[in-house]
Formats: C-alpha cells, structure tokens, sequence
C-alpha cells in the first residue's frame, strides 16, 4: 500500500503535466488566430481591391463611382470614420468624393469647394512632400490652418488624420485623407492600404483621362463628319450646315448658345442661331443686318482672330452690351471664317457661367469655322453651276416645249385644238404658272376662249358656258389689245377692272387668280388672238418667262396661218375630188340621173357643212323635186318628193332664182318674205324639216332655168361666199348630166332601133337560109322560126300550131318546160274547146297579148303544165285565111312590148297593135304575106278538107 506522500506527488505532478500541456497549447492557439486574422485582412484588401477595379472597369470615364468606392474601402478597412478625397487645381485642392462625412462638413466644403492649403497643414505638407503624413492628435497639432482645423474639429470631430498622395509621374494630382473621431493612429498595414487605393485612383484618373480624350477626339471627328454629311445631303443649301455646325459647336465645347453671322466687307447677317435665350433671339430675328462696330464679332472680324473672353460682363467694352443683359452671356469664344485671309464670318458661343473654353475646344471651333468656309465656297461654287444648269436646262425646256409643239402642228395638220393645249401646257409648266387661256379675235374687240389648260373645274364649267369676253379697258384682254404689247397684272386683287365688274370677278373668285400675264398673239401687227397664264399666288413673271409665253404666241400664229392655208388646200382638194367623184359618177351612169344628183347632193350637203340638200326641175311655173339628201323628216319627203309637180308662188326661194339667174341666200327662212306670206314649201321647210338657213343655186342651160340645187342648214348660220361658188359648180355639173343624159338617150334609142332591125334582119335572113336549105321540110324552118322569135322577144318558150280543118296540130315547140312537152306528145291536136287561146286566136284572126295569162286562164294546159304567165299569140294569114299561128310565153308578169310585137312580124314599125291589140295597118298586110308563104310551103294543108 503506497503512502499518501507519495500519492500527493504523483498528483501534483500529473497537475503540473496538464498544466505545462495547457499552456502550449494557449501559444499556439494564439498564433493561429493571428494568422487567420492575418489572412482574413489579407482577403479583405484583396476583395476590396478587387470590387475598387471592378468599379474601374465599369464605369468607364466615370470618376465620382470609383472614388466612392475607394473611399468606403478605405474608411472601413481602415476602422475609421470618415474620408475625403482631394483633387487637385492648380494650387488649390476640390473634394472629389467624400464618405461618411457629417452632414455639416459636408455642406462646409460644398459652399466652399476650393481650400489653399496652409504650408504646415496636412495638405500643405503632402503638397511639398509628395509622401504620406499622419496626425495623431489634430486638435494637438499648432501649425494647422485655422480654417481647416476649424471646420475639421468642430464639423467632424476628426481626431485622428492619415493623408496619403495621389502621385502620377512624380507630380501630385490629389490626396485621400482619413479620419478618426478619437486618437487612435493608423498602423503602417493600414497606411499601406489607403497607399493602394491611392495608387489606384491615380489609375482610374488616368483611364478616365485618356478616354476622355479619346472620346472628345471622336466627338470631333463625329461632329465633323455630321457637319461633313449635312454639306454632302444639303448641297447648295447653306441653313442646315449652318445648323448642324452650331449644335455640334455648343455640345462638344459645353456652352450654353452659339451664332453664325456672315460678313460682307461693311456689314454683318446673323444667319444662324442655336439655343439662343428667346428675347435675345427675338431681337436679332428682327434685325436683317448689324454694323460690326463694338461687338465680339466686329473684333472677331477685324483682328481675323480667335477672340476669347472668361467673362463678358467683366470686360469694359461688353459689360453694358445686349449679349449681356439679354443671354446672359458670361464665358465667350468666338473664332473667325477665312477665305482668302479675308474674314467672310465668325462663329461665336456662349457660356451663361464664368469658365472658360480649353485651347482643344478653341481649336475645334477654329475647324467648324473652316468646315463653314468650305460649306459657303462649295455652295457659291454649286449655285454657280445650278445656275448655269438652270439656264441650260430652261433653254432646253424650252427648246424642248417649241419642239413639242412644233412636233403636235406637224402631226396634227389643220386641228388647232391639240396645237393649243400642247402650248398651253408647256407655258404654264415652264413659267411655273397654275394654268392657262388662250384666246381668238372676233372683231370688235370680242374674244372667243379656245383652250383651256389646268384651270380650276368651277372656273373651266365658267368659261366654256360663256366663252366670249370682251377687252373691256383695264383688264389684261384690253390692255393688250390696246398696246399689242404683253401686260403684266402683279396682283389682279387691286385692279378695279376686275374687283368692280362682277363679271370679271371669276378670275378671282372661281380661278383665285392673282398674277396673270397676257401676250398678243400678232399677224402682220393684227391681233389675232391672246394668251393668258395666271399664278394663284403674288408672284410677277420673269422677262425670260414673258419672252418665252412671247415665242410660244408666234408658233399660234404660225399654226393659225398653216391651218388656214391647209384648209384652203383642203377644201380644194375636196372640191377637185367631188367634182371629180360626181364626174365618175356621170360617167358610171350612163343615162341615169338619179346616182348623179345623189352624189353630187352629198358632196355639196358635206362640204358645205349643210343638213340637208335637194335638187328640183323646173316645167314652166311648175316644180318637182327629183333628189333629196339627209336625214329630213319622212313627211317632208312624202309630201315633195311624190313626184308630182307643184307650183310654189313667186316670192319662194326657187322661182327668185329664175328671175335673177342668180343665187338665193337666206340667212333666216323665219325671217324670209316666202315663209310669211305662208307658202306650202317654205312653212313646211321651216316647221317640219326645222330647215332656218337656205342657199338655192339655179342650175342655167342656155340662158334658161332648167332647175335649182338647195342646201340647209338647221341652225341660223350663213354660208360663205366659198361655199355659195362650190354650190354653183355643182349646179353646173347637174345640167351637163342632164344634158348628156338626154344626148346618151337619144343615142340609145337610135342604137336600140338599129340593133332590133338588125335582130329583125338576122333572124329573117337565117329562118330564110333554112327555108333554102331545106325545101319541102318543114320542120327545120318552124324550129328556126321558133328559136329566133323566143330570143329576140326574151321570151321562156314558144310553139307553132298547124290548122287542119277545126283543129290545130302542134308542129313544132321550143324550150318548152318538160311537163309541157310531154303533155303535147300524148295529144298533138287541140280540137275546138279544148284550148279557150286558140280558140279566141282563130276566130279573131288577130295578135292575142295576155299580161297575165293564169289570171284570165288559171285551167288552161299553158299554165297549169307550163307555168305560162305573159303571152303573145301570132296569126299565120295566108288571103286572109288563118292557117296557123305561133305563140310565145314568158313564166313571169313581164307583158311583151309593141316593139317584140313588130319584131316577131317582121315589121320595121313599132305601132302595129290597136287599144284592143288588134292588128292595123301594115300589121295585118304583114300577116297576109307571112301566111302566104306558109300556105306555098305547106301544100298538103291546102285542101279545103285540111284547112
């Protein structure tokens, strides 16, 4: 058993092992925390370096973010409680960025952004030191500012200050201080981490700086090519240049306003503004131009200068000035415009606060007055070319337009209307006028509108309701008929002619004309017409324009003139060519009138411009209307044109042409002494056909009125003396037809009576060779004898009978129809009765002509198997005794003439036949001869028993 000496050892030294143990193992716990600490710090200033470059990337060319960030950083890493950070200028310093700061402090330095640090206070010492200095007591320290320890001890309560510089190249550009409202001085890690955050500020300054002037070198080259693009899309147009440079001008270089005003040697134009204080830029919108005299521009232009002043209002010359008192203006810079080392403009902008402009933005001004040179060289340079190309292209216009018409007057021969408007159009297209009128003398100083061209619908709807005017004096039309001169009117609203005569007052009212030029059209110093274009604004017309309008009245005139000569030829032509026509006509109708009076009326009716037409024959005192023409009322023509003959009392239009031998022309038939008295021909022309205007032209053969041509027309419109001549022509050449026809007809008919004698001769001669030919036969000859007598009287067949005793044999037929034919093979005798014809011919012994057979007849065999219609039935005599007879047909209406009658004798005189178609004179000797020689060539019919 152990003593309890020795127990009590074992436990006091098991006491000290845990002790001794427990105590190595506080040392290394110790030092472990303050590595971790260590190492957390570390982290801090690594996270806290790294947030403070992330700002920097961030906000790029943005100081006031990185500052803030640096500062709260800062204070925090650095247990204090508050922190500013200084810039410096010059040899004063501006806080940038504050943090934590007390209120007060904060709203001291605002009003108070700029501090001269004393030599021997913080700043003061950094500044000549450029290292960093620590106060550990500020209210301690003697040598302190009073201003700044004031404000910094009683404002903040700041005890403790570390100040550290902001170094660039050795030169100190700002400082970051760091308070502590007790007494407490910051360790060297610390100092060392506000040294950092220094050194990154300097950084972040210098990015901001160098991209700053990166930026403002592109907001130069931007602006200049904005300037640049507004020159290249606004050629020649100098106002929006103008613009563009101002507000580039102004933004760029921060001012408050700017002015562009050009110079030309005595005065100056403000010629552009930009964001300029409303009463300043009313007065100078007022003002068309100003003496340079005393103002910035006027020394701008003198000195041809760059002329920059901090602030206006201190500046004795331009303390009382309007730029002052009106806009403000405080900080100002203007810079001259150059050409040629002469001053031509300046451009000037304004800050309404003291600060003045940098020499980079003195310099970018220099070059937005260099690009406003350019600007006004290239416009000068190109309004000198559009000009050129103006007046080159307004004589091609016009030669162009001349052209244009000159191409309508050749394509259209004659029309004046397409010639007016075509020249219409292009004088008002050239002249930049609203529309046009042209106008053609009337006499008696009327004036008839015919084309129109561009004029407003109610206007237009006006005038072709009433187309003539007057020139009464004082309107365009009468001025210019009085002068023959082109009359100009500026502003037609003050012109009494039109204001006070309401029917003037159209011009104004329904066309809104004001401007209106009127030139003379003139042939051979005669006014044959105007034309008018007329502006709707107060805008006069140029020379050029007038002489333009001027040339445009001569190519009228030349197309009048050209139309008037074609019409002639025209109406030559025409005449040539229906005298022509008529004469083909007389020639084509040989004898007949009827094609030659139609012609010639529709000629006479055409080219006369006539309704209608009519030509009448004279019989004594009486009248008959043989032609007619055009669409006269169907009464009209049933009542004078029945054929019979009138008489239609000596004062109408047709017996005064017998007396006079001259032509009629009637104006009015209204008006005319044969329609009052009441004549059945002039009422009736004038109430039925509507017939008001009458030409008669008598148509004379040897000094006698054989008949008249008349035309119509149914309005009151006289014919001219041309047409009356054309009229009489035709007249002429009716009584040639006339006259040939009646020699033509002569000649027929002494032609027709030798060619039936021939035909009479012939057809004897040849059934005479037959007779020769063929003695004792006597077929042959009745064959002849038939053939010949069908032919020459145009007849459809023909038969030849034979008496024997009562009865009649068929002998011979010709071309009888089939049916007919075969009917006389079956019964070759007609015995008595059986044929009412034959019958009638054999007892009569004479010719028998029926018209109309089948209608006296309808049973005989003739027509029910021959279709006989007309017949002529022939006696063969022989001492007065019938031996037979020949009868011929036609199958149609057509009765024989007495001529065929004469011809199917044999005789040479065409009255052979009584009213009762019997048979007189030579006839019936005729028939006693032919008979005779049938009898001698027919003996076995010679017997009393056979015949």
């Amino acid at each position: 058993m152990k003593s309890p000496r020795k127990r009590v050892g074992r436990q006091q030294h098991r006491v000290r092992s845990v002790s001794a143990r427990a105590s190595l193992d506080t040392g290394v716990d110790s030092k472990a925390d303050a590595l971790q600490r260590e190492r957390d710090e570390a982290l801090e200033q690594q996270k806290a370096t790294s947030e403070v470059l992330r700002v920097i990337a961030e906000s790029a060319g943005k100081l006031e973010p990185v500052f803030q960030s640096i500062l709260t950083h800062a204070v925090r890493l650095c247990g204090a409680k508050f922190g500013n950070l200084w810039l410096r200028e010059g040899d004063n310093f501006r806080i940038a960025a504050t943090h934590g700061a007390p209120q007060r402090y904060r709203d001291y330095f605002r009003r108070n952004p700029l501090v001269h640090p004393h030599p021997k206070s913080g700043l003061g010492r950094i500044t000549m030191t450029r290292r960093t200095i620590q106060v550990a007591d500020i209210r301690a320290a003697p040598t302190y500012g009073d201003k700044m320890r004031t404000a910094t001890i009683k404002l903040s309560g700041a005890r403790t200050l570390i100040g550290v510089p902001m170094l660039k190249d050795g030169a100190l550009i700002g400082v970051i201080s760091v308070y502590r409202q007790e007494v407490r001085p910051f360790t060297a890690k610390q100092i060392a981490i506000i040294q950092n955050f220094a050194n990154q500020a300097v950084i972040a300054i210098e990015n901001t700086r160098l991209l700053n002037e990166l930026r403002e070198s592109l907001q130069q080259q931007t602006a200049t090519a904005d300037v640049l693009k507004v020159i290249s899309r606004s050629p020649g147009d100098l106002g929006p240049v103008f613009d563009s440079i101002l507000i580039n001008a102004t933004r760029i270089c921060e001012a408050s306003f700017a002015n562009l005003v050009l110079f030309d040697g005595h005065e100056c134009r403000m010629v552009a503004m930009h964001n300029a204080p409303k009463a300043y830029g009313d007065l100078r919108s007022r003002e068309t131009s100003f003496l340079p005299t005393g103002t910035p521009t006027g020394r701008v232009v003198e000195t041809k200068r760059p002329l920059h002043i901090a602030d206006l209002s201190a500046d004795k010359a331009f303390a009382n000035s309007r730029m002052v008192k009106l806009a403000g203006a405080r900080s100002t810079l203007g810079v001259p415009m150059l050409k040629d080392d002469q001053a031509i403009g300046a451009v000037l902008i304004y800050r309404q606060e003291v600060r003045p402009f940098t020499e980079k933005q003195i310099a970018l001004m220099t070059n937005f007055a260099a690009q406003a040179v350019i600007a006004i060289e290239n416009a000068r340079l190109l309004n000198e070319l559009r000009q050129r190309t103006d007046d080159l292209s307004e004589a091609l216009d016009q030669q162009t337009a001349t052209s244009e018409v000159l191409k309508v007057i050749s394509s259209s021969p004659g029309e004046l209307e397409p010639v007016f408007n075509s020249m219409l159009e292009n004088a008002t297209r050239i002249c930049s006028a609203k529309f046009g009128t042209l106008f053609l003398a009337e006499g008696d100083d009327r004036y008839r509108t015919a084309a129109l061209y561009g004029a407003p619908p109610a206007f237009a709807e006006a005038r072709w309701r009433n187309p003539v005017l007057w020139a009464i004096p004082g309107t365009g039309l009468g001025r210019t008929a009085a002068s023959k001169k082109a009359v100009q009117i500026a502003d037609i609203r003050l012109e009494p002619a039109y204001t006070g005569d309401p029917s003037r007052s159209s011009i104004l009212k329904l066309a809104g004309a004001r401007t209106m030029l009127n030139v003379p059209m003139l042939k051979e110093n005669e006014i044959v017409g105007q034309i008018g274009i007329y502006r709707q604004e107060v805008r006069p017309f140029t020379d050029k324009q007038i002489a333009l309008v001027t040339n445009f009245a001569a190519q009228a005139v030349i197309a009048i003139e050209n139309t008037r000569l074609l019409k002639e030829l025209r109406e030559s032509l025409e005449q040539q060519t229906a005298t022509s026509d008529v004469l083909k006509v007389i020639a084509s109708s040989t004898g007949e009138l009827d094609p030659v009076f139609s012609a010639m009326l529709a000629n006479a009716a055409r080219l006369c411009q006539a309704n209608y037409g009519a030509l009448w024959l004279r019989q004594g005192d009486n009248w008959r209307a043989t032609a007619m023409h055009g669409a006269l009322p169907p009464t009209y023509i049933e009542r004078w044109r029945s054929g019979a003959w009138f008489n239609p009392g000596p004062n109408a239009p047709m017996p005064r042409t017998v007396v006079s031998r001259q032509p009629v022309h009637i104006p009015d038939m209204r008006e005319d002494i044969s329609y009052h008295e009441g004549g059945a021909l002039p009422v009736s022309a004038v109430e039925v056909a509507g017939i008001r205007t009458l030409l008669c032209v008598p148509m004379q053969r040897e000094n006698e009125t054989i008949g008249v041509i008349t035309i119509y027309r149914t309005e009151v419109k006289p014919f001219s003396g041309k047409q009356i001549e054309l009229l009489t022509n035709f007249a002429a050449q009716a009584v040639i037809a006339i006259e040939n026809a009646r020699l033509l007809n002569e000649l027929r008919q002494r032609t027709d009576d030798l060619t039936e004698s021939l035909e009479q001769q012939t057809a004897t001669s040849q059934v005479l060779s037959v007779i020769s030919s063929s003695p004792g036969e006597l077929n042959p000859v009745f064959d002849a004898i038939l053939e010949n007598a069908t032919r020459i009287c145009d007849a459809s067949f023909g038969a030849l009978l034979m008496r024997e005793g009562r009865n009649f044999r068929r002998a011979a037929i010709h071309n009888a129809p089939p049916a007919m034919a075969e009917n006389w093979e079956r019964r070759p005798v007609i015995e008595p009765g059986q044929a009412p014809m034959v019958d009638r011919a054999a007892a009569g012994k004479t010719v028998l002509h029926f018209a109309d057979v089948a209608a006296e007849f309808p049973d005989d065999p003739m027509t029910k198997f021959a279709g006989a219609r007309s017949l002529v039935v022939v006696p063969m005599l022989k001492d007065g005794e019938l031996i037979g007879m020949i009868g011929i047909y036609r199958q149609v209406v057509q009765p024989f003439s007495e001529k065929q009658v004469a011809l199917l004798l044999g005789l040479e005189q065409p009255r052979v036949l009584d009213g009762d178609h019997r048979l007189v004179g030579e006839g019936r000797q005729q028939l006693d001869v032919i008979g005779g020689e049938m009898r001698r060539l027919t003996p076995r019919y010679s017997d009393g028993s056979d015949g």
